[in-house]
């Protein structure tokens, strides 16, 4: 899906709060099934043979006949599916589930399906969106108001997700999102967020940023130039100095950001041991860089390997992060290490509430061509879905 680091807004509602201080997770849904963005279904399914990815393929509750393709499908398009999804992550202790969204994008209408699904499913898994705006466009002012209004009609949506009685809405890309809205006439992202501020009057905003592109150098210079951007990112409103982000949380990290993973300047990991333990260094990082009392979403992966769809060009060895064996490309996915690293996360969660607030999200539900996914599979089953609810129940 999308290497990055992400950052996100919670919005302010006189609504009821879902979550008031507690272990929680989070899960990000990627709508594109069948029909993927980049690659098709085709590619975790081949036609000739079976392979290594077949093994990706959902059980068959979660399957639909496509007659088009004269084949059963996982099709995120399909109510009954989503249904039948919102279920398992209900009885497996998820509390909600984050979906893509778009703005001013031709697949929009294949992307919003899910949330549009599940507004007519009787469910108590909360949503959140992922505001894609990379994937978006904002041409004017007319289009960011648009936006905005957008935005506060669905945040204000009483099963919304929200921490401490703010909706958390993510964002993709706070920089690419900071070029889109100069290009548009503001000065800069924190005269945006002002303007989201005026246009909503109860929106209380959270932010974090990326710091990590896939093969990208995520070094220590770089990161503390984003965290003294972020710490110190207030305004002043009304003769009052008001901090415009409040948090901060990653998402799919291809290696640490504090430093090389050998002595060979390794920047990304080669197996899901080398992926876990950078992901621990990223929490550690934000920890002790993060200040003025700024949240933080503890990430949780569950592998990386991108080979369905092509792999990883920067490095291929990268694409073995979702398996066991570091240059083992026959190797599989360690169930027993997932355990170890979401237990790790909610340890970290836990002894540092002041900071995390207890949220936890896991990339992802269903990337299947990137090989992070914990939906039941024909081949795993549910394991990795009842790691979850088996550890949620014991850390409760």
């Amino acid at each position: 899906m999308r290497a990055l680091f992400l950052f996100f807004i919670s919005v302010s509602t006189y609504l009821m709060p879902h979550n008031v201080l507690g272990l929680d997770f989070g899960v990000f849904y990627f709508g594109g099934w069948p029909d993927a963005e980049y690659h098709s279904w085709e590619e975790i399914v081949p036609r000739a043979e079976p392979d290594l990815f077949s093994n990706r393929v959902p059980i068959p509750e979660l399957l639909t006949y496509d007659a088009k393709r004269n084949s059963y499908v996982y099709d995120t398009s399909s109510k009954a599916t989503l249904t039948k999804e919102l279920q398992l992550m209900h009885s497996n202790g998820i509390s909600y589930v984050i979906f893509d969204w778009y703005f001013n994008n031709p697949k929009s209408s294949l992307y919003h399906k899910p949330l549009e699904n599940y507004m007519d499913i009787d469910t108590d898994v909360q949503f959140a969106i992922l505001f894609e705006n990379v994937a978006s466009q904002i041409h004017n002012m007319s289009d960011a108001k648009s936006l905005i209004t957008e935005l506060k009609h669905i945040t204000s949506n009483s099963r919304y997700y929200k921490v401490n009685e703010h909706p958390i809405l993510f964002i993709f890309d706070v920089y690419v999102l900071n070029k889109q809205v100069k290009s548009i006439g503001y000065t800069g992202f924190s005269e945006f967020l002002l303007h989201l501020k005026e246009q909503i009057p109860n929106l209380d905003i959270y932010m974090g940023g990326v710091g990590f592109l896939f093969g990208q150098d995520g070094t220590t210079t770089e990161s503390k130039g984003w965290t003294e951007t972020i710490n110190h990112m207030t305004a002043d409103l009304n003769g009052k100095t008001t901090p415009l982000v409040t948090g901060a949380f990653s998402y799919n990290l291809h290696g640490p950001i504090s430093q090389p993973l050998s002595t060979d300047d390794q920047l990304m990991s080669r197996s899901f041991i080398e992926l876990t333990l950078a992901y621990a260094d990223n929490w550690l990082w934000f920890q002790k860089h993060l200040k003025n009392g700024l949240k933080y979403i503890v990430p949780v992966t569950s592998g990386w390997d991108k080979r369905a769809w092509g792999g990883s060009k920067s490095d291929a060895s990268h694409d073995l992060s979702g398996l066991h064996s570091i240059g083992d490309s026959s190797a599989t996915r360690d169930l027993n290490l997932f355990r170890d690293h979401l237990q790790s996360a909610i340890d970290f969660a836990k002894s540092n509430k002041s900071l995390t607030d207890e949220q936890i999200t896991i990339c992802c539900w269903n990337e299947l061509g990137e090989g992070s996914y914990i939906i039941p599979t024909q081949h795993d089953g549910s394991s990795y879905l009842n790691v979850v609810r088996d550890l949620r129940i014991k850390n409760k």
